[in-house]
This record gives structure tokens, sequence and C-alpha cells, in this order.
């Protein structure tokens, strides 16, 4: 992973060793997205991979959603 890092940042490998642990894994978090979103094919897997990993409801799907009906009815 150094050597993917050293190529896509243009750093040399003793600047990377020398990054801080938390710096080195979001540098390769960084790159390691570009090059997903850099295709056709790993844009759409982001968008995908995007909406199953919300912790929020989408309110407007809800509100649309006809299946529940409640205590009284």
């Amino acid at each position: 992973m150094i050597n993917y890092l050293v190529a896509k940042s243009g750093r040399g490998h003793f600047e990377i060793m020398k990054l801080p642990y938390g710096v080195y894994l979001s540098q390769l978090k960084y790159f390691k997205l570009i090059d997903v979103l850099s295709t056709k094919e790993g844009q759409e897997m982001y968008k995908k991979e995007k909406v199953l990993s919300r912790k929020d409801p989408d309110v407007s799907r809800l509100r649309n959603f006809t299946g529940y009906k409640g205590s009284d009815g």
C-alpha cells in the first residue's frame, strides 16, 4: 500500500513512512475513492453502497409507503 500512495501522491517512500498513521489511512481512503469513482461501474457501486449505509430514514419514501395501517385499522 505504501507503493500505491507513492505512485498516487507523488511523495517519496520515506515521506510516506513519516506520516502519522491517521493521515496515512485517510490518504489511502481518499485515493482509493478517486480510483473507484473514475469508472462508471465504480460510480454505480458507490451510489448503491451510499444508499445501503444510510443511517437516517428517507422520509419521502416512507410517506409513500401504504402497507402499514396502524393499530386502529
